[in-house]
């Protein structure tokens, strides 16, 4: 049987990875509603690098407080992971804008 204190914990990781998955909803999902609510509005090369690039900071601050809040060894990694993907994504981003 688990301890009180794990339990805690889980829930505080559980907490965390909703967190950030409730971040990449809201951003994503804004971006089909613009689309919806705006259709003739269309959205230049460079308006979708900034969207991008947005998309991206919300990930790495999520993923930077996951890996400064954590105590779990996996959530760490897992945080760690989405950091380094998302970095490498901003550097294509930039690429691509140029």
């Amino acid at each position: 049987m688990p301890s009180c204190g794990k339990e805690v914990r889980l829930f505080g990781h559980i907490k965390i990875v909703l967190l950030m998955a409730t971040t990449v909803s809201f951003l994503s999902g804004g971006c089909a509603l613009f689309q919806q609510v705006l259709p003739g509005v269309t959205l230049s090369d460079a308006d979708v690098i900034s969207v991008l690039d947005s998309l991206d900071a919300a990930e790495i601050a999520a993923a930077k407080l996951a890996q400064e809040k954590a105590t779990a060894p996996e959530v760490q990694a897992f945080a760690g992971r989405v950091l380094n993907e998302h970095r490498q994504l901003g550097e294509a981003n930039g690429r691509l804008a140029t």
